[in-house]
């Protein structure tokens, strides 16, 4: 059946991910004091893909946990963590799916496109992998192509305070993390662009996006702490 034609996906959460969702949320939220911040910025309802900075492997389920388990973001996570085992156990179970990373992998794009054409939310981290605190990776143009393709939302996000937590350090502690959602970005906003700069363009906002939401989670971060 040509790919058109297929019907919508049912983005409807398991019971199992319902479950995960409530006990994750429980435990996180008390011993890291999550806070979030502008959640109301993700639409609520209509495609959309979240864009985030990403230090540790706890960012996908904290940043996940900031929206109604009914608008559950499904995250491209790289294959390699599908395999046996609690991890895969743990990344199925929260609706991730995944991708072949260094090239255009066509099966997850077509996955987001469907998510999306379902009305969905993805999670896309535009580095690609996890980032030491400070540092700045290469940038992919994947989730402004996946938005401009789906019609969708973009919702840059800052997460604050992860680079504490296992797997980024040897001793994780039991910091405090703070969660902005920054000010959205519609890919109409580059419609009068000539089509190959789309991405491009897009790319550059949504990375701005990211780095003032960052900042602000950082300066709430400070706040919490008693830092100035």
């Amino acid at each position: 059946m040509p790919a058109e034609e297929q019907e919508p996906l049912d983005l409807t959460p398991p019971r199992m991910f319902r479950f995960v969702y409530a006990v994750v949320g429980a435990v996180l939220g008390w011993l890291f004091q999550l806070r979030w911040e502008h959640a109301d910025r993700v639409p609520a309802g209509g495609p959309v893909v979240v864009v985030s900075n990403h230090v540790s492997m706890a960012d996908p389920p904290i940043l996940g946990l900031g929206l109604p388990w009914r608008r559950s973001i499904r995250f491209m996570a790289k294959e390699e963590l599908f395999g046996a085992g609690p991890v895969g156990w743990f990344v199925r179970t929260v609706n991730a799916f995944p991708v072949k990373r260094g090239a255009a992998d066509r099966s997850a794009i077509r996955m987001a496109l469907a998510i999306l054409k379902a009305g969905g939310v993805v999670g896309v981290f535009p580095e690609g992998t996890r980032i030491r605190e400070g540092e700045v990776g290469e940038v992919h143009q994947g989730a402004a192509f996946i938005a401009n393709m789906g019609s969708a939302t973009i919702v840059p996000a800052g997460v604050s305070g992860t680079d504490r937590l296992w797997p980024s350090v040897r001793r994780p502690s039991f910091a405090k993390v703070t969660v902005v959602f920054g000010e959205p970005i519609l890919p109409a906003s580059v419609a009068d662009l000539p089509r190959g700069e789309r991405a491009a363009e897009l790319t550059k906002a949504l990375m701005s996006g990211v780095v003032a939401a960052k900042a602000e989670a950082d300066a709430i971060q400070r706040e919490r702490e008693g830092r100035t």
